[in-house]
């Protein structure tokens, strides 16, 4: 897959695989990334617009992509990594 110039929208970007995967795409060439999370993204390349929302939310994910339409016009990689892990007791069965 192409990467160099491309404009991308990452979400979960500001930890575990998503906050990796970020510093690995500014690498690329000509690239243009929305760094999309709920909490703060910490990354200061010019390549890179923050965008907080909850994702949970049909709302926000349009506003979201109605804001990097704006940005970018078009949209050409969208990297779904938004979540979070969680642990549950298993009950026992009846």
């Amino acid at each position: 897959m192409q990467i160099a110039h491309k404009n991308i929208i990452l979400t979960g970007a500001a930890s575990g695989i998503g906050r990796v995967l970020l510093n690995q795409l500014v690498n690329f060439e000509g690239v243009r990334i929305l760094a999309v999370d709920l909490h703060n993204v910490e990354c200061t390349s010019e390549k890179v617009l923050h965008y907080t929302c909850d994702l949970s939310q049909q709302t926000e994910i349009d506003k979201m992509f109605a804001f990097a339409v704006t940005q970018f016009q078009t949209i050409d990689i969208f990297i779904a990594n938004a979540g979070f892990a969680y642990y549950e007791q298993i009950s026992q069965p009846d």
